[in-house]
């Protein structure tokens, strides 16, 4: 009787490389792995791998992803007469940027979606029809800080969205990598 929406946002803030050359280990790796004896001991050498393991980040990107996972009620779906393919337009075609230039801070927004999204939302705020029809939100979130992760998991909304988006710049996580 559940139906279930997946959304998935993916925000780039920066990417990395690595230098071939003049590769160093961290101190404490270098520590750890001279003090591993010559002849094999699994113990030792299973921590040692388990603390460190057995490659390194050469590339990746920095940024944040969010996903999330609308759980809706078909039967309530049917009987306010909202399809499947609705319901992705609507949530699914918003892109908000923030765009810092230098002295102000300018939102620009674009929102891509179909004439019966003004209705559905004009219904959602008339009366109790989002509490029948969306039965659950679960939201992953990586990358940003605490306060704009926190915002977003209770309230998916445009504000709280475009707050994570302006956190990635100082808290961004890695989102995608190459290992070595």
């Amino acid at each position: 009787n559940l139906q279930f929406l997946r959304f998935v946002t993916i925000i780039q803030t920066s990417r990395f490389r690595m230098r071939r050359n003049s590769l160093a280990l961290d101190e404490d790796a270098l520590m750890a792995l001279m003090e591993l004896p010559d002849s094999y001991n699994y113990g030792l050498y299973s921590k040692f791998i388990s603390d460190y393991g057995t490659h390194y980040v050469t590339a990746g990107t920095l940024g944040g992803r969010l996903e999330s996972v609308l759980v809706v009620d078909k039967e309530a779906m049917k009987s306010e007469e909202i399809t499947y393919n609705m319901l992705t337009e609507c949530f699914g075609g918003h892109i908000g940027l923030p765009i810092d230039t230098g002295d102000e801070e300018i939102d620009a927004s674009v929102k891509v979606k179909g004439k019966f999204c003004d209705k559905m939302e004009e219904r959602f705020r008339d009366n109790n029809t989002s509490d029948r029809l969306i039965r659950d939100i679960i939201t992953r979130v990586k990358g940003g800080d605490s306060a704009s992760v926190a915002r977003l998991t209770s309230l998916l909304s445009g504000r709280n969205y475009r707050l994570w988006g302006r956190a990635l710049k100082y808290s961004p996580a890695v989102i995608d990598y190459e290992v070595g």
